[in-house]
This record gives structure tokens, C-alpha cells and sequence, in this order.
């Protein structure tokens, strides 16, 4: 079982492991700053959930919970 981007909570900070194989967002992904070892914090989820805006590199970025899916987190 993987453990992926939208499964953080608030102010919760993880480190990425890699974008999932065959992802249809992994280019955008990386340009966005989504890069492996790279320190990424959950800020909040909109009002209804979707989209939720996370910090990563000093800025802040909203991503649908499809696009976050497909960015794998270390477990630990």
C-alpha cells in the first residue's frame, strides 16, 4: 500500500518518494517543483475539499486530490 500526497493532514510534512508510473499529471508534477527527496507541508483543504493547497520550495501550490494522488510519499 502506497501512501500518497492527498492522503496528508493540515500542517502534517512529509518527503516525496516519486511521482506513480504512468501518471497523466507527473510532468506538470515535477515542473511544479514535485521532485523526489523534496520536503512538501499540507496546508488545508478548501471548503469543499477539493482542491488542497500544500507548500513546497517556499511557495504554495491548490491541486486537485487526483493530481496529489499520483505523488508517493515516504511512509516514515
Amino acid at each position: 500500500m502506497s501512501y500518497n500526497l492527498s492522503d496528508l493532514k493540515p500542517k502534517e510534512i512529509k518527503e516525496i518518494k516519486c511521482i506513480r508510473d504512468g501518471s497523466l499529471h507527473g510532468k506538470r508534477l515535477m515542473e511544479l517543483g514535485f521532485l523526489p527527496s523534496t520536503q512538501v507541508e499540507m496546508i488545508r483543504y478548501s471548503p469543499f475539499g477539493d482542491p488542497i493547497e500544500f507548500g513546497i520550495r517556499g511557495y504554495k501550490v491548490a491541486l486537485r486530490k487526483a493530481e496529489a494522488f499520483d505523488v508517493i510519499l515516504h511512509k516514515g
